[in-house]
């Protein structure tokens, strides 16, 4: 297999990874049909995508597979979180695109070292950028459970990612199972 390595895949991916962050942060009260076209044209490698809707009912605990299809139908689409669940990526892929996703989010255009990126610092970051964006909105809690499902998607292939994600002490202390 034709290996990249982080920091290239990751810089590829940043670019669009941001759009999809500024038009989640900035556009999304405003949200109108031109828009949501820009959005399908960003995410049209994605479009054909296949979601396991059972599997990801399990990830929202009292939460049908009906009402996971519409929350991400309505709110979570434009984070593109389709790619992370598709059935047909290998779990290489899968793990890689939950990273380059999960760095992109981050504020500040430059990217974090892989060798520095542990849970613990993922969930911190992710949780400022959500009460930033959606401070007092009622998808608060929501994206929280979103951001459960990140980590559990890390946690489960984390034996495909050890090549660009180095496992520190921070995440053997927040995830002991996580440990070799």
């Amino acid at each position: 297999m034709n290996h990249i390595s982080p920091q290239y895949q990751i810089k590829q991916n940043n670019d669009e990874m941001m759009k999809l962050v500024y038009f989640q942060t900035k556009q999304y009260a405003k949200w109108n049909k031109d828009e949501t076209q820009k959005m399908i044209q960003l995410t049209s490698q994605f479009k054909n995508t296949q979601i396991n809707w059972n599997s990801v009912s399990t990830h929202f605990e009292n939460r049908t597979v009906q009402q996971c299809k519409s929350f991400y139908n309505n709110k979570i689409r434009i984070f593109s979180f389709q790619s992370l669940l598709s059935q047909n990526q290998n779990i290489e892929n899968l793990a890689k695109k939950a990273v380059v996703y999960i760095v992109s989010v981050k504020r500040n255009i430059e990217l974090i070292s892989p060798k520095h990126l542990c849970i613990a610092h993922i969930v911190a970051i992710i949780k400022e950028h959500i009460a930033k964006a959606f401070n007092g909105d009622s998808l608060f809690q929501f994206d929280l459970n979103i951001l459960k499902l990140i980590q559990s998607i890390i946690l489960v292939y984390k034996a495909n990612i050890n090549t660009f994600i180095k496992t520190s002490t921070h995440l053997q202390r927040e995830f002991p199972s996580s440990a070799a």
